[in-house]
């Protein structure tokens, strides 16, 4: 039985979002699943490296004025299937984004 150490309730939610991964360059990617702590991507093929930093780029939906936006993240799991990924040094404007996000979906 697997615990969930999110603070917030995950939503499967299914979003673009491109990771800036320093060893690869951009990875595109699609959540599976998001928290405001968190999120969890389908990497496809690519296996990525736990305690990595990662920036997260969500594209083409947000707001019509702002059609993407971003937040840091460091890889804290993978599987086979993904990774999972916690937000860090999230600032003000990501932080409402997510909210957003969230709310819409």
């Amino acid at each position: 039985m697997r615990t969930d150490r999110r603070l917030s309730q995950r939503k499967e939610l299914r979003i673009n979002v491109a990771l800036y991964y320093d060893r690869l360059g951009l990875l595109p990617c699609q959540t599976r699943d998001l928290c405001m702590e968190g999120m969890f991507v389908d990497t496809g093929r690519v296996t990525l490296s736990e305690n990595v930093p990662v920036d997260a780029v969500f594209t083409g939906w947000y707001r019509k004025d702002q059609p993407s936006f971003r937040v840091t993240a460091r890889i804290i799991r993978v599987t086979n299937e993904g990774a999972a990924l916690r937000f860090h040094n999230v600032d003000a404007a990501g932080y409402e984004a997510l909210r957003t996000v969230l709310k819409q979906a």
